[in-house]
């Protein structure tokens, strides 16, 4: 399995839904992710904001099926303390 394959299959397992794939953002994600456009620089960590339109049912508890957006910021992993 690919790395970047390995990642997707990580976002996925990570979202809190049974059906992740169903929810437009998560499809959207994992667009980003398998076209290379989710950095992956060891020694950070990606926070991702989803911003849903207005109307979106996600906002309600359903599913999401908005255009939102996404806004990708990396930063350093903290310092483990030993």
């Amino acid at each position: 399995m690919s790395e970047r394959r390995s990642r997707l299959r990580r976002v996925l397992v990570l979202s809190h839904d049974a059906d992740p794939a169903s929810h437009a953002y998560m499809r959207r994600l994992a667009e980003l992710l398998e076209a290379g456009q989710l950095p992956a620089v060891p020694g950070s960590i990606n926070h991702i904001a989803v911003r849903h339109d207005s109307w979106c049912p996600k906002l309600a508890g359903g599913l999401c099926s908005c255009d939102c957006e996404l806004e990708v910021r990396t930063s350093p992993l903290p310092e483990a303390s030993a």
